[in-house]
């Protein structure tokens, strides 16, 4: 039981890096008027990042296969409904605040659904590409890791 909601704890953090993600660009749009396109991709890369960050900080204290499956895949799998979903009933204007990096492919002239089958496969490639360096490398945590070196 205590590994299902780890894994919906994970899957929420990944949902609320993309309302992050699009709200803050949103928000820049409304002050500097910039193009779509440009946010879209910002938003993208933005979120990719996030992403990267939270994939090797996660694999390099969990590098077991099960905690992979559990800790990043299984909440991948569930965003990824949840953003289809979304892409399939919400509004346009409610899609993008909420997962704006999902349409940054449209800005190259793709369709809605391949934008965010794309972006997607990025997501996944970030994702078993940091995970695998997180693993190789994990992150060493000592007490006096952050005092002063004498």
């Amino acid at each position: 039981m205590s590994f299902a909601l780890s894994s919906c704890i994970r899957m929420f953090k990944v949902l609320s890096m993309s309302v992050c993600c699009s709200f803050l660009l949103i928000i820049l749009q409304l002050f500097f008027n910039q193009n779509f396109t440009f946010l879209q991709v910002t938003s993208l890369v933005l979120f990719l990042a996030w992403i990267a960050i939270d994939s090797y900080q996660f694999s390099s204290l969990y590098s077991t296969i099960k905690d992979s499956l559990l800790g990043l895949f299984l909440p991948l799998v569930g965003c990824f409904i949840i953003i289809t979903l979304g892409y399939l009933f919400f509004p346009e204007n409610l899609f993008n605040f909420l997962f704006l990096p999902m349409r940054a492919f449209e800005a190259l002239n793709f369709l809605g659904i391949h934008s965010l089958l794309l972006s997607a496969l990025c997501w996944i490639v970030i994702m078993f590409l940091m995970s695998w360096v997180g693993s190789m490398h994990p992150i060493d945590f000592e007490d006096d890791y952050f005092s002063p070196q004498d």
